[in-house]
């Protein structure tokens, strides 16, 4: 990558230097390193298809950044040409789109401890009471919102079968027809769920890689709001519940760390019987949407045969999980009211 290209860009000082860092499924992270001793996190999202949704997360960060929050948020800086987004060539010659935020100052967990799980789950009812607050507002045309998760026909028009989908995967047919038959069950009460539960305003993906922590296990930094849209409301709890205990599930000792998430969250925002009850299936929801985005992945082949078979047997496996602790998980949840 041009690193020259980069200082030119936006307003900072240069010569500058690039350190790779860990990025998500989509895309390309990068610290840069200003002359003046500045640091900032250089994102690229590769392809311009996805410039109308990156809009859309760029109007609802604005929006939080009006807002009195006990955390940072990755907040772009504008460039030269007065954008938030824009155009930057990668190193294989195409173009990404691409933002630049000051250097957020705290580590990601490595490890989930109760004491981690806590302070996130507050962190995100905090996060959640001030997405509520954000009006609704009409769209312009450049700017795409985002389709709920349990909307799979929607999300996708190229993947809009998902269970039709699993059958070019380079999967054993048992896989396949296990996956068929947890996919229709749930798709049996999604319409219920969209017609009874309350819907907002959510970040949609706080998984442990998207929280940041100082040395005292206090939360600094919230990240990566490009899932964030309208949906139902306790899918935001489910979503965290699906990743944060997942190095201890089926040992018995993944409630301490479920507990810790749902009583903190329930402090600041409490949900409803019918939420709670419902978060077994918001945890499928979750990842029937994110087995949709790998679908598309490999079939435009970013994914290996080895990535999409490892993805499903771990789905597989975190499905057998609730499966089997399904009616435990909802007796803990009723219990996070106390």
């Amino acid at each position: 990558m041009d690193v020259s290209a980069i200082c030119a860009t936006w307003p900072i000082q240069g010569p500058c230097s690039l350190t790779p860092l860990t990025g998500g499924t989509n895309n390309h992270v990068w610290r840069l390193d200003a002359a003046d001793g500045h640091a900032y996190t250089l994102r690229v999202s590769p392809g311009e298809t996805h410039l109308p949704r990156l809009r859309y997360e760029m109007t609802i960060l604005q929006a939080l950044s009006i807002q009195d929050l006990p955390f940072l948020l990755p907040l772009p800086i504008h460039a030269y040409c007065g954008d938030l987004l824009v155009p930057l060539m990668l190193d294989n010659s195409k173009t990404g789109i691409a933002t630049l935020a000051p250097f957020l100052p705290g580590i990601v967990s490595r490890k989930s401890t109760p004491a981690k799980a806590s302070a996130a789950a507050h962190t995100l009812a905090i996060l959640d009471q001030a997405l509520a607050a954000v009006p609704d507002q009409s769209t312009p045309q450049e700017i795409q919102v985002l389709v709920p998760f349990g909307r799979l026909e929607e999300r996708n028009p190229q993947i809009p079968d998902v269970g039709k989908a699993l059958e070019s995967l380079p999967l054993e047919r048992q896989q396949i027809r296990k996956m068929q038959d947890i996919l229709i069950a749930h798709q049996d009460s999604v319409e219920e769920l969209y017609e009874s539960l309350p819907q907002q305003l959510l970040h949609r993906d706080l998984d442990t890689s998207n929280i940041l922590f100082d040395e005292q296990e206090h939360v600094t930094a919230v990240l990566d709001f490009e899932f964030a849209a309208r949906d139902i409301r306790a899918l935001d709890l489910s979503v965290s519940l699906t990743w944060w205990p997942v190095s201890r599930l089926g040992t018995g000792n993944e409630w301490e760390i479920i507990d810790s998430l749902g009583r903190s969250y329930m402090d600041v925002l409490p949900l409803e019987e019918d939420e709670l009850r419902a978060i077994p299936a918001m945890m499928r929801m979750r990842q029937f949407a994110s087995l949709q985005h790998r679908i598309g992945r490999y079939q435009d082949g970013l994914e290996t045969d080895a990535a999409i078979q490892d993805n499903i047997a771990f789905a597989l496996w975190r499905l057998d999980w609730l499966e089997s602790q399904q009616e435990t998980l909802i007796e803990h949840a009723l219990n996070w009211q106390a």
